[in-house]
């Protein structure tokens, strides 16, 4: 009789009920306990993960083989930063699990971004000679050298009316020409030199005004916060330079304007797939 009741009270719709929010509760409670208690699996498959996304190791035989090759100081070396990793992660959720906190959601962000960037490097292949050769014609501007210039330089502590008037008027050879300087951390010679490698000799608008000059003549002084200087300046015409001199940097170029492009992309699409509203 009592097996009776009990079978008639369990087939009733409010002790089923009861059951399962029993059921319900003490899974909720224990899935709870397992997000608070922190718990943390160190191995083989967790250590590849934090190899790849740490260490920049894409392929999964490199992961396995660097793991192998760890001595035992070596390997718990990189299980303490394992474990620092982690709690880290953990004190940054326990800490801010409002979704709106910009200060968590700035360093995902950031661990985000790398992760993208690896990935796109490690999907996209060196181009081609023939994709690098287009590359190279599409944009032989960029790779054109410009003008250039060789300058023979005096350099003095203070100004002199003979200077100018021996360089004009004997044409010295280039040894005697650097006889003349008095200034010794200063460059004589500059040969194919650039705009740039001039403003660092003198400045900005100094280099300017020896710019101006003519070819072939002596000019000067020219006052700067090193000293004095005369200038004899010629200029070199541009030079187009050939592919195959510069393949290999041509390559890099096209490479890293294919990743940017891909990395884009990838970014463009996560946005895409966010929903916007327009809020005031």
């Amino acid at each position: 009789m009592p097996i009776e009741q009990a079978r008639k009270i369990l087939k009733q719709p409010l002790f089923i009920f009861f059951a399962v929010a029993l059921a319900v509760l003490i899974t909720d409670n224990f899935l709870l306990f397992e997000r608070q208690s922190k718990n943390v699996v160190v191995n083989d498959r967790t250590l590849s993960s934090f190899v790849n996304v740490n260490y920049g190791l894409d392929n999964a035989q490199m992961i396995s083989s660097y793991l192998r090759s760890l001595d035992e100081q070596e390997r718990q070396e990189l299980e303490t930063r394992f474990l620092e990793n982690e709690a880290l992660y953990h004190f940054a959720i326990s800490r801010a699990l409002d979704k709106n906190d910009e200060e968590l959601k700035s360093i995902i962000s950031a661990k985000a971004r790398n992760v993208v960037e690896m990935m796109v490097n490690a999907e996209q292949g060196l181009p081609s000679t023939a994709e690098a050769k287009q590359f190279f014609e599409q944009n032989s501007q960029r790779y054109t050298r410009g003008e250039r210039y060789n300058l023979l330089i005096v350099n003095r502590s203070a100004p002199s009316e003979e200077i100018l008037h021996t360089l004009q008027n004997e044409q010295p050879t280039i040894r005697q020409v650097v006889s003349l300087s008095n200034l010794p951390n200063l460059e004589k010679v500059l040969r194919e030199a650039e705009p740039q490698q001039i403003e660092t000799q003198f400045d900005t608008q100094l280099a300017s005004d020896i710019l101006q000059q003519t070819d072939g003549n002596w000019y000067g002084p020219y006052q700067s916060d090193k000293g004095f200087h005369w200038v004899k300046l010629d200029r070199l015409a541009p030079v187009d330079v050939e592919f195959q001199q510069i393949e290999e940097q041509v390559k890099q170029d096209l490479y890293q304007q294919q990743v940017d492009s891909r990395y884009q992309a990838l970014i463009n699409d996560l946005v895409a797939q966010l929903n916007i509203r327009e809020g005031r």
